[in-house]
Order: structure tokens, then C-alpha cells, then sequence
């Protein structure tokens, strides 16, 4: 969505401002659009835990996800 949005090399600089202030109207900071820690724990900690949950369950089960991704996703659901 939107973080995606800031990411991506693809898109104007208008709509990554614009994603930058939407985020901010949720209460959303980024620390450094450039550098971003999506896997980091304080950033999975400013969302939904049952969604977070519900994802990585998801990237578990998927078959089209490497051993090393369903790894890390199960340490994650354990320290949730």
C-alpha cells in the first residue's frame, strides 16, 4: 500500500508525498523512507497483532515461500 507506494522507484514524487502524508495522518512515521525496516519488530508492533498474525501464518502455509521467509515468520509468530 502505501509504504510500498513511497518504495517504489516507479512513482512520482507527488504520489510518494502524497502516501507520506496519508501515512502520517494514521499516526504513521517513517524514519527513513529510503531505509526502511519493514521486518523490525516496532514496525510490527504499530500494527493490528491479529493481522500480523493472520500474515505470517499465511507466509507459513504458503508453498510458494522459501524455507528461509517461513523461518523467520514462525520466530516472529513466537516472539508475538
Amino acid at each position: 500500500g502505501l509504504k510500498a507506494t513511497i518504495n517504489n522507484p516507479r512513482v512520482s514524487a507527488e504520489a510518494k508525498h502524497e502516501a507520506q502524508n496519508r501515512l502520517k495522518e494514521m499516526g504513521y512515521e517513517m524514519k527513513d523512507p529510503e531505509h526502511e525496516d519493514f521486518d523490525s519488530l516496532e514496525s510490527i508492533n504499530q500494527k493490528n497483532p491479529e493481522r500480523v498474525a493472520a500474515g505470517l501464518k499465511a507466509t507459513v502455509h504458503n508453498p510458494a515461500v522459501s524455507e528461509e521467509a517461513k523461518t523467520r515468520a514462525r520466530e516472529k509468530l513466537v516472539e508475538m
